[in-house]
């Protein structure tokens, strides 16, 4: 039996460090973190957490990411 192991060259997501992260995301996350970040953002208002306008802020980034990668791939 042999088995090979080689370096993934996938980028690592900065939040859940899994190989599957976006390279044309702003913030360095995967699709999965960023749904449930999405998904969070009234709780880290309401907590202070984020405030609203870094919650618009980011919300517009990832709005724009998404769109990028949208247009690429219609492109092919």
């Amino acid at each position: 039996m042999n088995i090979t192991v080689t370096k993934c060259e996938t980028p690592k997501c900065e939040r859940c460090r899994d190989h599957n992260g976006v390279p044309d995301n702003p913030l360095g996350i995967c699709d999965r973190c960023v749904a449930h970040v999405l998904a969070g953002l009234p709780a880290f208002i309401e907590s202070g957490t984020m405030t609203q306008a870094e919650a618009d802020e980011w919300l517009a980034a990832i709005t724009a990411s998404r769109a990028a990668q949208l247009g690429k791939y219609r492109a092919k």
